[in-house]
């Protein structure tokens, strides 16, 4: 891999280490840029770049389009993450991030598919759930039911999602989201 690609990766990197986002940012946008085409660059060469950014351009579109969903930049966010699933397929990680971005922009449809399908894959990984899989897979479950919610007003069968979603926020260690479900849990309606 050229240097200028490394060096971007590796300021991103440090950038993110030290919760500087919008900086991190700034970096992959810059490998991203190496992709298109260029005046001054003949197609022999943009084509010879191109091979040399695809193996990083899921992560870069990825942590590009993550950035924008958080900043409220949905249709951005969503251009990102689907260029990210296309150069690199079935990523449990570009899924639960396309299906929060769905869920922000009141999606649900798309937001369901894509949690049900952050589920599956999460789950068939051959080395089992990673303290950020099992983040992934709980923030499956909470939407999931929250969007569940939204057309079963009743709410009782939403309450394994939000189980299981505590259960896999407290073994990752994020016991805020835990706290969270469990408060959910605690207002869903119960069998007589």
């Amino acid at each position: 891999m050229p240097k200028r690609i490394e060096e971007h990766l590796e300021h991103a990197e440090l950038c993110l280490r030290r919760g500087d986002r919008p900086g991190a940012v700034r970096h992959y946008q810059a490998i991203l840029a190496l992709w298109e085409p260029s005046p001054e660059v003949s197609s022999e060469c943009l084509e010879a770049v191109r091979e040399l950014v695809r193996p990083v351009r899921p992560v870069c579109d990825y942590q590009v389009g993550e950035y924008y969903r958080e900043i409220g930049q949905l249709d951005l966010a969503l251009h990102h993450l689907r260029r990210s699933d296309d150069f690199a397929p079935q990523r449990w990680q570009t899924y639960v991030a396309l299906g929060r971005t769905y869920f922000a922009r009141g999606d649900f449809r798309n937001a369901l598919g894509y949690f049900q399908e952050t589920q599956r894959l999460v789950h068939s990984e051959p080395d089992g759930l990673t303290p950020e899989a099992e983040l992934a897979s709980a923030a499956a479950y909470e939407h999931i039911a929250e969007i569940l919610l939204r057309n079963r007003p009743d709410g009782q069968t939403l309450i394994p999602f939000f189980e299981a979603a505590r259960e896999l926020y407290q073994k990752a260690g994020d016991l805020e989201a835990a706290e969270r479900c469990r408060l959910r849990l605690w207002r869903q309606p119960t069998e007589s």
